[in-house]
């Protein structure tokens, strides 16, 4: 066999890389928001779940705020049942790494963790081309399975008093996440169109703001939680009030991380609009029911119909403000997920707020 000549090599070397490249070259930002499209809809659970009425909470873009190393990016998506009184929850964690080493060395790390937080190691298994266990808690009652497949970690977590999926359902959810994710990632599935045009109202920056942590588009149900109780608590009722009056029926996500402040601190805006100005009155009235009123400020933002929530001193608690542009609603809020929240959130999210009100007023 004769040897390949060096023009022959270089060029060979070149096309393996540029067949690479979007991989690399692919943003945390860009990456972490096509994690997130690779995550199951609401109806995939529900038909293999055998249950129905999943609500997907509002996404969270975590990037780089746990400090793991080789990590790139962490998204978490969750879903909740309205039903009163259950707990079902089935919650979505998906990170990537730098390499598949760091990835399968990061699972290994993990094990001590997820045992004290999700319960023991019950089963280890070994899927092609990865790492894979489930914990199983007993109270309260759980399981999840942990999945490293290449550079990516996957946790899938199932609460409730109720039946769990089944080791074969979680398995049959996280291989669909990761085939669906290289799918996007290579150009075999079309990615999903980018996003609603409520998003052309969030600002790029604001005062004390760093870059854009991940932006996406999603249903009304984002919108229907009730934050009172300290955790997102599906609303049927404020649902039936946005069938009715959202136009259009799709919510606005952005995150950015607050600058220059301790343990990883992050503001996000929810943004949506209404048939009408009455509409969106109407609408503050009903969230300012849902708020804990020993906690409640009206009017922060004077020239405004807007309310603020503080925090409730609690490790991973927020600031909210709720204000409404004419039709235009936006839901701000502001904390850490892994610390508590600073005072340096209400400035940075009454600037946040009156950059939305000018790219709405326009």
């Amino acid at each position: 066999m004769s040897k390949l000549r060096p023009s022959f090599l270089i060029v060979f070397s070149l096309l393996a890389c540029l067949a690479s490249a979007p991989l690399r070259a692919e943003s945390e930002t860009a990456l972490a928001e096509l994690m997130l499209a690779s995550a199951p809809t609401p109806s995939e659970i529900a038909k293999l779940s055998g249950t129905d009425g999943w609500w997907p909470e509002p996404p969270e873009f975590l990037g780089r705020l746990d400090p793991a190393t080789g990590l790139r990016t962490l998204i978490m998506q969750s879903y909740r049942r309205p039903e009163p009184g259950t707990r079902d929850r089935i919650m979505l964690a998906l990170s990537a790494y730098a390499s598949a080493e760091s990835a399968a060395a990061r699972f290994s790390d993990m094990e001590p963790d997820d045992n004290r937080n999700f319960g023991s190691t019950h089963v280890l298994l070994s899927p092609e081309n990865g790492q894979m266990r489930l914990h199983v808690a007993h109270n309260p009652k759980g399981q999840s399975l942990r999945v490293q497949k290449g550079r990516y970690i996957l946790r899938l977590t199932h609460w409730s008093d109720g039946p769990h999926l089944s080791v074969e359902q979680m398995t049959e959810l996280s291989d669909r996440t990761l085939e669906r994710l290289n799918a996007l990632e290579r150009g075999r599935q079309k990615r999903p169109a980018r996003l609603s045009e409520q998003a052309r109202h969030l600002p790029l920056s604001s005062p004390g703001l760093g870059a854009i942590m991940g932006t996406a588009s999603g249903p009304m149900e984002w919108a229907a939680f009730d934050h009172a109780e300290g955790e997102n608590v599906p609303d049927p009722d404020v649902l039936k009030f946005l069938e009715k009056h959202m136009r259009p029926q799709s919510v606005a996500l952005r995150r950015w991380p607050l600058l220059n402040t301790p343990g990883g601190q992050v503001v996000d805006a929810l943004l949506f609009s209404l048939a009408d100005r009455q509409a969106a009155q109407a609408f503050m009235a009903l969230d300012r029911k849902n708020r804990t009123p020993e906690r409640l400020v009206l009017a922060p933002l004077p020239q405004y119909e807007s309310h603020l929530e503080g925090e409730s001193g609690e490790y991973g608690g927020k600031f909210t403000l709720t204000f409404a542009v004419g039709r235009t609603i936006a839901m701000l809020s502001c904390g850490a997920p892994y610390f508590f929240a600073t005072k340096e959130c209400e400035p940075a999210m009454k600037a946040l707020a009156y950059e939305i009100a000018k790219q709405a007023a326009r």
